[in-house]
């Protein structure tokens, strides 16, 4: 392998993406033409849905390569093709473009099964030169596995230590009739099916009861889950996740809102599902002698609204508060009573 297939192996790592060994040999005349091929991890594909990368050092034509490749067992896919320079980030030189080849499956690659594929020598560069034998290569797929369960979050909240989901994360396409209730909790909480990605490999399953507070959940696959070609998928992995404390993720007003021409309604959002009637409670807004009237308005089951009965007069300063007393459906309590003042 030559200097700039070196330097192109190792930028594609940068990116998390393995290279296959160049089936070329020093010397080879075909090392003038292609850089290497870009596979899951070596020889080995781990996600069955991903492409094949080949990289030139010419610039190829297109319909040439696209005609001279070849693949047993057969497959369907689409193509792809992109340009891009590899740099020296410490000197900033820049050595000449490789020309990538993708190769789309439409459908995911067969479980553990060994691909012949091959460019044969008609391909050929924009001014007619010719590959000067075929090129070849192998790749064997995996068994269609779970590789990771993970919890997702607002990704807003920096303190929102509850996940609003579970994603499962499989290297093939998955059939959706074994897929609608794969896992068990512990503790226990609902959840149902609400998102699928498009190549049908990755699932997202909503929670939709409260989790307890400072707790250690564990997750379980416990279905038969199979894929597309009814093969059954591998599910050795177990997930789970920690919930954090009760808290106060956001309130308004806050100090980056001018409250000139604006209706004073009072927010204050928490981090998971609330008793609402201790949080009622708990809240108070005056102006530092007596209550301000008001009517609570839940927007979502995490986060309440106070609207006062009347205009605030200008220039006054007012103070809302929760005290420790606000608490979740499972009974836990703020840590630490919150208040905040701000002149109308």
């Amino acid at each position: 392998m030559n200097l700039k297939s070196i330097i192109l192996v190792l930028f594609i790592s940068g990116l998390g993406i393995s290279c296959s060994k160049s089936p070329t040999g020093p010397d080879d005349p075909l090392d003038r033409f292609i850089a290497g091929v870009s596979l899951g991890s070596d020889t080995l594909i781990t996600n069955l849905t991903e492409p094949i990368v080949i990289s030139f050092h010419l610039n190829m034509d297109r319909q040439s390569v696209e005609e001279a490749f070849s693949s047993e067992p057969a497959f369907d896919y689409d193509v792809h093709w992109t340009t891009f320079p590899i740099c020296n980030p410490n000197d900033s030189t820049c050595y000449p473009k490789f020309y990538m080849f993708y190769i789309y499956p439409q459908e995911p690659f067969l479980p553990n099964t060994t691909y012949s594929c091959m460019i044969d020598s008609s391909a050929h560069d924009i001014i007619g030169d010719h590959l000067p034998r075929p090129y070849e290569f192998q790749f064997t797929t995996e068994s269609s596995r779970l590789l990771r369960i993970t919890p997702e979050y607002d990704g807003v909240d920096t303190l929102d230590a509850f996940p609003r989901a579970i994603k499962l994360w499989f290297n093939n396409s998955i059939d959706l009739s074994t897929i609608q209730e794969p896992f068990t909790a512990s503790p226990s909480f609902d959840y149902e099916l609400y998102g699928i990605s498009d190549k049908k490999n990755v699932f997202e399953y909503r929670i939709t009861s409260p989790l307890r507070s400072q707790s250690e959940y564990q997750i379980v696959i416990d279905a038969e889950i199979f894929d597309i070609h009814e093969n059954r998928v591998l599910t050795e992995i177990d997930g789970g996740f920690s919930t954090g404390k009760l808290a106060i993720v956001y309130f308004y007003p806050n100090p980056g809102v001018n409250l000139k021409d604006t209706y004073p309604i009072i927010q204050v959002r928490f981090n998971t599902v609330m008793d609402r009637r201790t949080v009622q409670e708990a809240f108070s807004f005056n102006d530092g002698v007596i209550e301000i009237p008001g009517e609570f308005v839940w927007f979502t089951d995490k986060a309440m609204q106070y609207f006062p009965d009347s205009g605030l007069p200008e220039g006054e300063t007012y103070t809302f508060s929760v005290s420790t007393g606000a608490a979740d459906t499972y009974g836990a309590t703020l840590d630490e009573a919150f208040s905040y003042s701000f002149t109308s």
